[in-house]
């Protein structure tokens, strides 16, 4: 059931703590692999271990730059090979969780009523769930922030339209939380790229996109110019660096205030040294090496980031 959001409340763009999943069957999903070009079906063999050791080297690289990560364990019961990308399911803005529509069947199992109540429990005064899962009886899709990159201070919403992402889902959405939606559609090898926050980014002040990604004209300067008027100073990156996962940033900040855009290694060496200069004005790069869960998840580190906004 879809609760009435009543009210608003200021938001900062990016927040100091966030919460992540430790894999246990992390591998190769047949089931997203369809509407997800960047995946490759690479060998199993110690990929978990070397999955599990550079998610922990994230972990330990954020909470060193004191950013408040919590940390749970994926269950051993459940198989769920892409539970180490939680924001798909799950997001926690201001005392409000809401849950997702997903497009693939055994994603589903990834939302985890112990991690609502945990998150929930903690919350102070009003509190509110929104339940967009029932969606998923109509395959009317909605992913999270993956589906949708947010711009909390200004409360414009972009969603590149895909078999993840349906029109009418992400406006509903819009409409309950109270966000301007801006469409479009965006592409990667001819196909429909099957999440927003693989081709663009949005920062305080600045916004990392990929606008040659977007191949209608119109929708192209629609966007361009929305990032533009609401304050942002746009970093143009290519479908190449989309492909090496630049996109795929995250801005987060510590627990004194300082601002990081988390991005992988990949994405890094794919920038160039003006690009990178134009970051720095705003946040400092923070740099994960995560290859393995690139190359088999086909998500980056912003995938395996939910922000809690409390």
């Amino acid at each position: 059931m879809i609760k009435k959001h009543n009210y608003l409340i200021p938001m900062q763009q990016s927040t100091s703590t966030i919460f992540m999943i430790r894999p246990l069957h992390f591998g190769f999903n047949k089931q997203t692999a369809a509407s997800n070009s960047f995946q490759k079906n690479v060998s199993k063999i110690k990929l978990l271990k070397k999955v599990q050791q550079q998610f922990d080297d994230v972990v330990k690289l954020l909470r060193d730059n004191d950013i408040e990560v919590f940390v749970f364990d994926d269950r051993a019961d459940v198989i769920t090979p892409d539970s180490i990308f939680p924001n798909n399911w799950i997001s926690i803005n201001n005392n409000t969780i809401t849950l997702y529509p997903l497009l693939a069947e055994n994603r589903r199992a990834e939302r985890r009523n112990d991690i609502v109540d945990f998150f929930w429990y903690k919350m102070q005064g009003n509190k509110q769930l929104f339940e967009f899962t029932n969606f998923e009886d109509e395959n009317k899709f909605v992913e999270g922030t993956g589906s949708m990159v947010l711009d909390h201070v200004n409360r414009w919403a972009y969603a590149s339209i895909s078999p993840r992402t349906h029109l009418s889902t992400f406006e509903t959405w819009c409409r309950e939380m109270n966000y301007v939606p801006v469409t479009f559609t965006a592409y990667n090898d001819g196909k429909p790229i099957y999440h927003t926050n693989v081709m663009m980014a949005i920062g305080t002040g600045y916004a990392v996109v990929a606008a040659e990604t977007i191949k209608s004209r119109t929708e192209r300067t629609h966007v361009k110019e929305s990032l533009i008027n609401t304050g942002h100073e746009l970093i143009l990156i290519t479908n190449e660096q989309v492909n090496a996962f630049a996109g795929n940033m995250l801005e987060v900040s510590n627990k004194s205030g300082k601002k990081f855009l988390l991005m992988s290694e990949t994405a890094y060496k794919s920038l160039s040294l003006s690009q990178i200069e134009k970051l720095k004005k705003h946040s400092e790069p923070l740099v994960c090496f995560i290859p393995a869960i690139e190359e088999t998840g086909g998500g980056s580190i912003r995938c395996m980031i939910a922000e809690v906004f409390m």
